[in-house]
C-alpha cells in the first residue's frame, strides 16, 4: 500500500543525498620563458621533473611555476609576460 508519504520521504532523501560536483585544484600557475641562446637547450624542472625544450633563439616554453626558480637562474632564459 502507498499513502504517498513514503514517496515524499524518498524524494527528500534523494535531494539531500545528491553529491555536489567535486572541485579540484587547478593546475599550478604557469610562467612563459624565452630563450636567447644559439644552440637548442633542454632544462629539467627541479620540482616537477618535466623537460622544457628550447629549439633556438626566441623559442618560448610554458613552465610550471614550481620550476620557474631554476629557469630564472639560467643566464639565457628570461620570464616574459603574455
Amino acid at each position: 500500500m502507498c499513502c504517498g508519504n513514503d514517496y515524499q520521504v524518498s524524494a527528500e532523501v534523494t535531494k539531500s543525498a545528491a553529491v555536489a560536483p567535486r572541485l579540484y585544484k587547478s593546475a599550478s600557475p604557469i610562467v612563459v620563458f624565452e630563450y636567447n641562446g644559439r644552440a637548442p637547450m633542454t632544462v629539467v624542472g627541479s620540482h616537477t621533473g618535466r623537460l622544457y625544450r628550447f629549439s633556438g633563439p626566441g623559442a618560448t616554453a610554458i613552465v610550471d611555476s614550481r620550476d620557474a626558480a631554476r629557469l630564472r637562474a639560467m643566464p639565457r632564459l628570461k620570464a616574459i609576460q603574455r
